[in-house]
Order: structure tokens, then sequence, then C-alpha cells
């Protein structure tokens, strides 16, 4: 049985024994709410009554869109927080693309001009303090599935309950026969948000990355996976693959067909963490130990349609080729990073005198999905990564799968040197 073999078998078996993860449909434990959380939830039903005065406004909407369109580009969900509503500096409001539309700044206005003229709003009472709350406290707009609706919709506002993440009381504005707007009350759950436009008040994501610089700037939650980079070189000489000067690893697409967060958490955020298990030259007696991790953000459509999205993120800048193999561990989750507690080693004979010795390791976390453990092996993957293995391939790379995560590799190859 020759090398190749050996590795796809043992690639193979790693893959099952590892195997290990929670859907979507696992059961959760009752919560009891602090009495922050208990503060919190009631400020947010009070900032949806609040939102119902504002939703019929076209300026609003029109700007939230942006708000939510811009955050898809930059890597995020689909989602806005009350500070980049809230200060004229933020970064949708500053982008190039946008900066010189004429609603920008629309929502602030009105929101201010409600909240300073009114003592109550659809049967709730304004607290004065509550623009400086729901800053603070990193609150946000969530508009899921946002790419199904352009701005000329008036939507329906549910908040995040807190001891669930499915579903919610909502409030769907309704013309009144005299005059205005009223509303009806609704049941807020995923089905819904994916048939009607929904706004919905969230706080942002425990663990999820917040940008602060100072006081009088905006924080955003989430951010993006990483750089991202197409990688250069044209790689169409008669070089085999992973046999140039650069051999770049590009994550080049993914699609995931699962939503792994309840309606109220919003996208899944899933994590590629690529390391080097093995690194082996003449005057190494230990193999040292370095890690990459990138991070994408797929939308509750992404999911729900089954969309691949074009990632083109480098993953590794130059896979040598005395770096034998990488552990590769992929999971979705809101909390970047890993700690571990649990390890599986696999020995690898490659010779007589050359062996392999890799450790997948994770810990074992309620707040996480696993989606794959294992290993990547140089010489497998570049002599397999264009070949068909039974899930097709995708703009020449095969498509790998686990769980409900199927993804491509691109590998780039550079020459800096001319024959």
């Amino acid at each position: 049985m020759n090398y190749v073999k050996i590795s796809l078998m043992i690639l193979f078996i790693s893959s099952l024994l590892l195997s290990c993860s929670k859907t979507a449909t696992d059961s959760f434990e009752e919560i009891s709410l602090t009495e922050d959380q208990l503060e919190m939830k009631s400020k947010m039903k009070q900032t949806s009554l609040i939102l119902l005065d504002l939703v019929t406004e076209k300026d609003v909407i029109q700007e939230l869109k942006i708000a939510t369109s811009y955050a898809l580009e930059q890597e995020r969900d689909e989602d806005v927080t009350f500070s980049e509503l809230m200060h004229d500096n933020s970064d949708y409001k500053m982008n190039t693309k946008y900066k010189n539309s004429n609603v920008l700044g629309s929502f602030k206005s009105h929101f201010k001009t409600l909240i300073n003229t009114k003592s109550k709003i659809n049967g709730s009472t304004i607290d004065p303090d509550l623009e400086s709350y729901l800053i603070q406290n990193n609150l946000k707009i969530y508009w899921p599935y946002s790419e199904n609706w352009d701005s000329d919709v008036v939507p329906t506002i549910s908040y995040h309950p807190l001891d669930n993440e499915d579903t919610n009381e909502g409030f769907k504005p309704v013309r009144a026969k005299s005059s205005g707007f009223g509303y009806e009350n609704i049941t807020m759950n995923d089905d819904y948000a994916y048939n009607n436009p929904s706004l919905l008040i969230v706080p942002c994501e425990e663990n999820m990355m917040v940008y602060k610089t100072n006081l009088n700037e905006a924080i955003s939650c989430g951010g993006g996976g990483g750089p991202s980079n197409p990688g250069g070189g044209s790689g169409n000489d008669d070089t085999n693959p992973g046999e140039y000067d650069i051999n770049q690893v590009i994550l080049h697409s993914a699609r995931l067909s699962e939503q792994y967060d309840g309606l109220f958490a919003g996208g899944s955020e899933v994590f590629w963490q690529l390391t080097d298990a093995v690194k082996l030259t003449t005057y190494d007696s230990q193999p040292e130990v370095r890690y990459g991790q990138s991070r994408k953000n797929f939308s509750r459509r992404d999911i729900r349609k089954k969309y691949w999205k074009n990632l083109s993120t480098t993953v590794d800048d130059d896979w040598a080729d005395y770096e034998l193999a990488k552990e590769l561990y992929i999971w979705e989750g809101d909390e970047g990073d890993v700690k571990v507690d649990f390890s599986l080693g696999v020995n690898v004979k490659i010779s007589e005198s050359v062996s392999a010795n890799f450790n997948v390791s994770a810990k074992v976390d309620k707040k996480r999905d696993d989606l794959y453990k294992g290993f990547m092996d140089r010489n497998v993957f570049y002599t397999l990564n264009r070949t068909d293995i039974g899930l097709g391939r995708r703009d020449g790379f095969q498509v790998r799968h686990s769980s409900n995560l199927k993804w491509v590799y691109k590998e780039n190859g550079v020459n800096t040197t001319s024959n």
C-alpha cells in the first residue's frame, strides 16, 4: 500500500472518530433571567415600540438598508448598532459608496425628536436615558433576510427575549382607519422573518469582537474573517501543484446548509483554523506550532437558500514542502479563542526513519458546533485537490464536505525565479 493510500485511510478514520457535534435541534435548558437581563429585555421592548413610529418614515428604512448592506459587504451580519446609527462618523456613513446619500442621519434625527418631545409612545413610557443605555450595552438592530427586501417596506418590529433564540412577540405596523399607523401583535419566528420584512432589537453576541477606539466613535459588532486576498501569480506553467517557489492555499468558497443559531442570534459564524502539525527541517528536533484562523459569516438567507459564498481568503501564504501536514479544525460559534482540553493523536510512518505526529484538539463547548476535526496531509492535498472524489468540483477544485458544510480550497502557485 503506497503512502497516499495510507494517508487517505488515516484521514478518513480520524474524521469518523472526531465527528462529534451538536445540531440546532439539541434541547436547551430553561433559562432564568438575571435582574440585568430583565432590565435589558424591558429596554429592548420599549425601543421596539418606539421604532414603530420610526419605520413608517421612508428615509429611516433607506438608511437601515444602507447600513445592513454595508455590514454584509464587510463580512458582518446584516445589522447595525445603535452606536453606529447615533454617531456621525460611523463607517457606513463615511464609506465612499454611501456617504453622499441624503438619508444618512435620518434615524438619529427622527429618534432624538421622538424621545425628546414625547413622554409616551405606543403605550410605552420613554426613558430619557434610553439612547445612552442602547449604546453602552451594545444593542443593535438586526434585519434578517434583508436581501429579500428593498427599502420601500414598513417592517415588523420585535426584540430578543433573552430566554430563547427562536420566538418572541412582535409588533406589526398597520395603517389606522383615521390616520397614521397602529399595530397588531404577531409571533416572531424564522418563518415570519423570512416572509415579512422584520427588524429585531438584539444585543451584540457575547464574545463577539467589538471595535471601539474612543467614546466619540461608533461601536460595531462582528467582524470579518481575516485578510481577503485572491493570491498572486499565474499558476499556468507546467509546474506540478505544490512544487512552485511559493505555494499559497486559498479558502475559495463555502456553503452552509443548516441554521446553527436561532433567529434572534443571527446568522452563523464559521471558523477555519489551520495549524502546522509538522514542521520538519534538518535542524528541527521539535515541530514549530503555528496557526492561522479565518472567520466567515453566513447570513440566514445564505444558509436557507444553500448559497455558495465566494471567500477568496488566503489561509497559508506558503505551504512549504517540509511542512508535511496541517491540523484542520472547523467550527461554528461566536468565539474565536479556542481552549483545548482533549486530543486524539495519530502517527503516520512516512518511511523507516521519518514519522509524522498529528494532534487534533478542541474544547467541548455547548456554544460551539464542531463541523470538522482532522488533518490535511500535504502530499494528498496537492495530489487530489483538483480531483472529484464524489462531491464535484468548483472552478476545477475539489469540493470537501463535513456535517452541513461544503468548502473548496484553491492552491495557487507562484514562481519567483525564471527558468
